[in-house]
């Protein structure tokens, strides 16, 4: 897995025009793309540990 964290701001730096109208489109449309890619987002919950410290102890 690469990780490589772009600002919004970095990433419309070389878009011609008006880059706040810019920002507005990459955002709205941020969740759609990910689906359109099949992209998958990993959560980490902190809860998960937790409970298998809880197995562990009973």
């Amino acid at each position: 897995v690469e990780e490589f964290n772009v600002s919004i701001a970095q990433f419309v730096a070389n878009v011609k025009g008006d880059r706040g109208k810019a920002s507005d489109i990459v955002l709205n449309n941020e969740l759609l793309l990910m689906q359109q890619l099949n992209y998958n987002l990993t959560i980490h919950n902190p809860f998960r540990p937790v409970e298998g410290l809880m197995i562990d102890i009973k």
